[in-house]
């Protein structure tokens, strides 16, 4: 199976970028432009369209709007998807991002494209691939979740709180998951297949139970997930053992993704 082809425009050696800079090595054919003008020639000597361009913003403004412009004539029907570092929280309240730009955070990168991903692969389109007119809402209203197979291995819902515990479990469970909510400490860890440990503040505040857990079940996957992860929430999160870091708030979908590959599915 041919490898998506992807452009991506801006700094990949920011370290909130690292993550998503590594995926995208890991598993598309990527090219890297540092600004507009080489990514312009880089498109202008290509025989075969790219599918995705992503445009790496540190920063509100880091590219004015005329710029995206000059990509969007280049390629007209390829997506172009905002990558997002943290001081681009509040933009779209507080600022002038650019009018209908598909927008995701660093920290989200990974799951949301993994799951756009899939869905080209199986579809043969993404929902990034909507009209340039389309906003947030409609992309959410023509994107139903994805038919997967069901899962079989059991996953421990570990959380302080017993709302998010238990709408965890019911949103697993709804996608074909057996589920259990169990304290950190448990013994009944030893049935399940994977864990997904829900962090009530920061990594820190949660990190020796976390350890402890590591060292009861080593071997099993562990997803964490985090409000809003800085690039060292992650970091200290992936060297304590887990497998893999979600953002909260996150898609469901986001959730599926990254469970089955953490599952190696």
């Amino acid at each position: 199976m041919t490898r998506p082809q992807f452009l991506y425009v801006g700094d990949r050696d920011w370290p909130e970028f690292a993550g998503p800079v590594q995926w995208l090595n890991d598993h598309v054919d990527v090219s890297f432009a540092a600004g507009i003008s080489s990514a312009d020639a880089w498109l202008a000597s290509r025989d075969v369209a790219s599918d995705l361009i992503v445009v790496a913003l540190r920063r509100p403004g880091e590219h004015a709007h005329a710029t995206f412009e000059e990509l969007r004539a280049c390629l007209p029907l390829t997506p172009i998807v905002c990558l997002l570092g943290s001081f681009c929280e509040g933009e779209a309240r507080t600022g002038r991002p650019w009018p209908g730009a598909v927008r995701v955070y660093a920290h989200q990168f990974v799951a949301r494209l993994g799951a756009e991903l899939a869905r080209l692969g199986s579809d043969g389109a993404t929902t990034w691939a909507l009209p340039f007119t389309a906003t947030h809402e409609d992309r959410l209203l023509v994107s139903p979740p994805r038919t997967m197979p069901k899962l079989t291995a059991r996953v421990a819902v570990i959380s302080r709180d017993r709302q998010a515990a238990t709408a965890l479990c019911d949103a697993l469970e709804f996608a074909g998951c057996p589920t259990t909510s169990l304290r950190a400490d448990s013994v009944a860890l030893d049935d399940a297949g994977l864990v997904v440990w829900d962090c009530a503040a920061s990594f820190d505040s949660c990190r020796a139970s976390f350890d402890r857990l590591v060292q009861h079940v080593p071997r099993m996957p562990k997803i964490v997930l985090i409000g809003f992860p800085r690039a060292e929430d992650t970091a200290a999160a992936l060297a304590h053992g887990a497998a893999a870091v979600i953002s909260k708030p996150f898609f469901l979908e986001d959730l599926l993704w990254q469970v089955r590959a953490s599952l190696g599915l």
